[in-house]
């Protein structure tokens, strides 16, 4: 009884700190780099094995494309329909507090993208962004006609974070691309949790390829991380090929990469195709969720056998091709 009751109290100071922040637009986590002598806002994309940019953004660029089939990769957004790259492109590429180093990094080209530049995470790994170069990392803030994004693109071998979900075992994808916390439906329903509405003119979320989707709604549950448990909202989307995504707030607030590195897993696969799963949520009043600490609650010493089958359902991964250039060449 005191445990519902304690629920009951952490959802009413959840409902009343986001009705608190309705006004306040969305903040993202971007990363400066430099090419060709100018400095570009990109979206570092923790999802996202390789690097992406946008027909429109080479061409602002002056790169060139190269169009062969055999530079073209095969993508597939958060619900699975496939999509392909016109071509890809090089770019030497330098961060603006070392502007004499420079990396040289190949691009798949997209003739539409719910974001114009984005460096993947094998790129992020290398460079350690998320870890001693957190400080490259900038914070821009968003107006009330930005739409929230979602970026989903798996890396090689997949990692996935473990942690608890209402005090059941879950292993969660963490997505520094993604403003929000993001379910499947399957799993919603597997879990029994009720689905919050959204009011109508809320929950559409714009695709890496353009497309658009509306989430079910909601649901508030708690989320723990080695001990450490809170009240979290996530958006219920229908078709996505993935159980959960842990979003940049999240990983901001918590200092996820640097405090919780342990609970990564890598998880091996045969990989065919591309996760691209980039979404920008199409919000009217940029409500923000807070954190909210609670006491910690003792996590299951197995996890539950009919949510493993979640655990490595996923269909398909990064392209099974010759990694892009990454290389540090010092100039």
């Amino acid at each position: 009884m005191a445990a519902v009751q304690e629920c009951s109290r952490l959802r009413d100071i959840c409902m009343k700190s986001l009705d608190q922040k309705a006004a306040f637009g969305c903040v993202r986590s971007m990363l400066p780099i430099s090419i060709g002598g100018q400095t570009h806002q990109a979206l570092p994309d923790s999802k996202c094995y390789g690097n992406v940019m946008t027909k429109r953004k080479a061409k602002e660029l002056h790169l060139h494309v190269d169009r062969r089939t055999s530079k073209r990769q095969m993508f597939s957004n958060a619900v699975g329909n496939a999509f392909q790259s016109i071509g890809e492109t090089v770019a030497r590429v330098s961060f603006p507090d070392e502007p004499h180093k420079f990396y040289q990094l190949t691009f798949a080209v997209l003739a539409k993208c719910a974001e114009p530049l984005v460096i993947g995470d094998r790129f992020l790994r290398a460079t350690k962004i998320f870890t001693e170069c957190q400080h490259r990392l900038k914070k821009v803030a968003s107006t009330v006609s930005r739409s929230w994004r979602l970026m989903y693109m798996d890396s090689i071998p997949r990692r996935r974070f473990r942690c608890a979900i209402d005090s059941e075992y879950a292993f969660a994808d963490v997505d520094t691309g993604s403003e929000k916390n993001i379910v499947s439906l399957e799993y919603t329903q597997l879990r029994g949790w009720d689905i919050q509405a959204l009011p109508p003119d809320q929950g559409y979320v714009e695709l890496a390829d353009g497309s658009i989707e509306k989430v079910c709604g909601f649901v508030d549950t708690s989320l723990s991380i080695r001990g450490q448990s809170a009240l979290k909202r996530f958006y219920v989307l229908d078709g996505l090929r993935c159980d959960l995504i842990l979003g940049d707030e999240l990983v901001d607030e918590i200092d996820l990469y640097s405090c919780h590195e342990s609970s990564f897993v890598d998880l091996q696969t045969t990989v065919q195709q591309a996760e691209f799963c980039a979404i920008k949520w199409l919000e009217i009043d940029n409500r923000v969720e807070t954190l909210l600490n609670d006491d910690a609650f003792v996590i299951p010493p197995q996890p539950d056998p009919q949510l493993l089958k979640f655990i490595t359902s996923d269909k398909q991964g990064p392209p099974d091709t010759k990694p892009d250039t990454c290389l540090e060449t010092v100039i």
